[in-house]
């Protein structure tokens, strides 16, 4: 597998997402830092519970999704339909336990073993996140 191994958090100061390099150390005070370093080498300030790893999914090229090819990180919300046409609204999170991806409470695995996607057609649109919309994870809207 050859993918990016990036971050995105969310920043101190002004409340954006940034993404980069995730860099977690204590100062000479032992006060733990937590910042994400910018493609450019800046080093911003994150709330260290929103960060969240690039999974090297991306969102699917069709007609109803509005921001195709973005890239999905933990803590993202998805919406997707399995193959008998039910959709789903589930978080991405990582299972340390199980070493996988998670969709919901299903490992992504799970979801393809049981028929209920297929690897080659998973469709799936990022609809927001848990920090900024954790009402969609709910079904609220």
């Amino acid at each position: 597998m050859n993918r990016e191994i990036k971050f995105r958090g969310k920043r101190i100061d002004n409340g954006k997402w940034i993404e980069g390099s995730y860099v977690e150390w204590s100062d000479i005070k032992c006060n733990k830092q937590y910042q994400i370093v910018s493609s450019v080498g800046y080093h911003n300030d994150v709330l260290p519970e929103t960060v969240g790893q690039f999974t090297g999914l991306y969102s699917a090229n069709v007609d109803y999704i509005e921001n195709p090819n973005k890239e999905a990180y933990f803590g993202d919300i998805i919406r997707f339909c399995t193959t008998d046409g039910m959709e789903f609204i589930k978080e991405l999170s990582w299972n340390q336990e199980l070493c996988c991806i998670m969709v919901g409470n299903l490992s992504y695995k799970t979801l393809y073993d049981s028929g209920y996607i297929q690897p080659s057609k998973l469709k799936f649109e990022i609809i927001g996140n848990i920090h900024d919309n954790p009402e969609l994870i709910n079904g609220v809207k």
